[in-house]
C-alpha cells in the first residue's frame, strides 16, 4: 500500500457543500475560530501594509483612472510581471481597494483615495506610514519595551528620526516622502478643523508654530478673510513655503525654532501647534509651551491639534500612534489629563476640547 499523507480529521465536524460537493469543516468552537482569525489578521497586518504601499507606489489608481480594465492590462500598465501582478491585484481586491466587474477590475471608493492626483488624496500619507523606514522602526519594539528608549539607533542607524532627512542617510528620499505625507494628511485634517465648531475668525493675528508648509494657516486665512498670519519653522522648512497669490500681504514666514523663545512672535491673538507636542517627551513639551505662554498677550489663545488617547477601553488609532512616537522620537500621544498637566506646568490653562471629523482634536488654552 502506498504511503498517504497523515491528515487527522474529526469526521463529525465536516459537511457536504451542495454546490461542488466539497467538504467544508465546521468549527467545533465558533468563538475560538473567530478569535484565531482575528489574531491571524493582526499577525499578518504587515502584509496588508505592503499591498497598500505597492498599490499606491506602482500607481494602480492612475492605471484605472479611465475605468475598469482586465487584470493583465492593469499589471502591464503598472510595470508588473503579469502573473505576479494578477495575484497582487486579486489580493488588493480582497482588501477592498478594487471591485470586480465581470473579468475586469475598477477602483473602489477607498482605492480611489490613493490616487496621487486627487486634491483629497491619501496616497502620500499611506506611502509614508507604510514606508520601509517606518516598517524597520517597528522591528525595535522589543528594545523599546525593555529600555523605554527609542530604538532608531539600532533599527535605522541614526540617533533620531530627523537624521533620516540627511541626504547621506540610508534613505535619502525619505525627507521628500515625509513632506508629501504630512501635506497629504494635513489636507484632510485642515478640512476637519475648519468644519469644527471653533470660531477662528475672532483672532485677527495668528502664528502657526512649527507650521511646515503652512497648510493649516492657509486654510484658516482663506476661511477668515479678516485675519493675517505667520508660519514659524526652521529656515530649511519655511524656505519651501509657498504663499498663495491671493494671500500675499496677509501671510508671511519667520525662520526659527520653537525651542527658542526669541523665535516665537509676541503679541499674536492665537498660536497654532499641529502635531508638535506629540513629537516630544514631557520636559521639552513644557519648554515649547512655556515659550508660547511667554509670547502671549492677555486674552490670547493657543490651540493644540493632536490625537487624544481615550480613557475608556477599546481600539483607537492614538494607542498605536503612541507606540510609534515612542519608537522613533521619544514622543507620545496623551490623554486630556496629561495635556492639562503639561499646559499647567507651562503657565497655561486648558479651556476647551473639541472633536473633529478626523482623528485629531482641538485643545484651546489661555494664560493661567
Amino acid at each position: 500500500e502506498s504511503a498517504r499523507p497523515c491528515v487527522v480529521m474529526a469526521r463529525a465536524t465536516w459537511r457536504t457543500n451542495g454546490t461542488r460537493g466539497m467538504q467544508v469543516r465546521r468549527s467545533a468552537n465558533p468563538t475560538d475560530r473567530a478569535a484565531s482569525l482575528k489574531l491571524m489578521d493582526m499577525a499578518t497586518g504587515h502584509w496588508k501594509s505592503a499591498v497598500v504601499r505597492e498599490f499606491t507606489g506602482m500607481d494602480v489608481p492612475a492605471a484605472l483612472k479611465d475605468g475598469p480594465l482586465p487584470y493583465e492590462e492593469i499589471a502591464r500598465r503598472c510595470g508588473m510581471h503579469v502573473g505576479a501582478g494578477t495575484r497582487f491585484l486579486r489580493a488588493a481586491e480582497g482588501l477592498g481597494l478594487l471591485v470586480k466587474e465581470g473579468e475586469m477590475l475598477r477602483l473602489s471608493e477607498m482605492g480611489a483615495l490613493l490616487d496621487k492626483e486627487r486634491s483629497d488624496s491619501f496616497a502620500y500619507t499611506a506611502l509614508l506610514e507604510s514606508s520601509i523606514p517606518h516598517v524597520l522602526a517597528w522591528t525595535g519594539l522589543q528594545e523599546f519595551l525593555t529600555t523605554g528608549e527609542k530604538s532608531v539607533q539600532s533599527t535605522l542607524k541614526v540617533d533620531n528620526y530627523w537624521e533620516l532627512f540627511n541626504p547621506e542617510s540610508a534613505f535619502p528620499n525619505h525627507v521628500e516622502l515625509f513632506s508629501k505625507g504630512m501635506s497629504s494628511g494635513s489636507n484632510i485634517e485642515v478640512a476637519s478643523v475648519l468644519r469644527s465648531e471653533v470660531d477662528f475668525s475672532v483672532h485677527k493675528t495668528v502664528a502657526d508654530v512649527g507650521g511646515s508648509e503652512g497648510k493649516l494657516l492657509i486654510g484658516l486665512l482663506e476661511a477668515c478673510p479678516g485675519s493675517t498670519g505667520v508660519v514659524v519653522d526652521l529656515p530649511e522648512v519655511v524656505g519651501r513655503v509657498q504663499v498663495p497669490a491671493h494671500l500675499e500681504g496677509r501671510m508671511s514666514t519667520s525662520a526659527g525654532s520653537f525651542l527658542d523663545r526669541s523665535a516665537i512672535p509676541s503679541g499674536m491673538d492665537a498660536y497654532l501647534l499641529k502635531h508638535i507636542i506629540h513629537d516630544w517627551d514631557d520636559e521639552p513639551s513644557v519648554q515649547i509651551l512655556s515659550n508660547i505662554a511667554q509670547a502671549m498677550q492677555d486674552g490670547a489663545a493657543v490651540y493644540l491639534f493632536e490625537m487624544i488617547v481615550p480613557e475608556e477601553d477599546g481600539p483607537d488609532l492614538s494607542k498605536m500612534f503612541d507606540l510609534h512616537m515612542g519608537l522613533i522620537l521619544s514622543g507620545k500621544e496623551r490623554t486630556v489629563e496629561e495635556f492639562e498637566t503639561l499646559l499647567q506646568a507651562a503657565g497655561l490653562k486648558l479651556l476647551e476640547v473639541h472633536r473633529t471629523e478626523s482623528h485629531i482634536f482641538i485643545l484651546k488654552a489661555t494664560k493661567s
